[in-house]
């Protein structure tokens, strides 16, 4: 089957997800680099913890704005918000390196 024969939206639904795949890199990678720069198991822990306990309001608080919004303005703004995630992350160095990991997780939630 070639490109141009798959429907267009069944080709919008695979770039999409090409596009967005790299970010999951961190839901695995992101412990892992942790604990490689020198946090331990419970300081790894407790900061998941805080995150997913901070999600369950902000999930919340998300599936009600989706009711008022299109779901397509939706998807783009979780898009968006793992993209600032991604940079948080990559701004994490030094001192402010356990807050810029918190505030990136929380926004990847």
């Amino acid at each position: 089957m070639r490109w141009s024969e798959i429907p267009v939206y069944a080709r919008r639904y695979i770039l999409y997800h090409t596009i967005i795949s790299p970010l999951l890199i961190t839901w695995y990678m992101l412990p892992m680099y942790m604990f490689m720069t020198g946090y331990s198991v419970l300081e790894v822990g407790v900061i998941f913890t805080l995150v997913h306990v901070l999600s369950i309001p902000a999930t919340y608080a998300v599936g009600r704005l989706f009711d008022r919004i299109a779901i397509r303005h939706g998807l783009i703004l979780i898009d968006a918000l793992d993209g600032v995630a991604s940079i948080l992350y990559g701004l994490a160095y030094g001192p402010v390196a356990p807050l810029m990991l918190f505030l990136g997780t929380c926004l990847a939630q």
